[in-house]
């Protein structure tokens, strides 16, 4: 698994989730509780992430790419 992104908020990751999903690729949100649960601590730990299993990685990045509203993981 890698993360594709991160977001501040669960629902902005699961509409991530959704768009991937749509295309066809197999996404996951990871911290996702905590982020609930406590916001500051989440967002200093990076935040709710998406995850993407490796061999969909690059094209889940070329997607993601091509849609403005998604912010690449800097760490990707």
């Amino acid at each position: 698994m890698k993360t594709i992104a991160r977001f501040g908020k669960a629902e902005d990751a699961h509409l991530c989730r959704m768009h991937l999903g749509a295309a066809g690729i197999s996404a996951f949100v990871q911290d996702e509780n905590m982020a609930q649960f406590e916001q500051p601590w989440s967002e200093g730990a990076g935040g709710v992430a998406v995850e993407v299993n490796d061999e969909d990685f690059a094209t889940a990045t070329e997607l993601l790419a091509a849609d403005k509203g998604v912010p690449p993981d800097p760490a990707s």
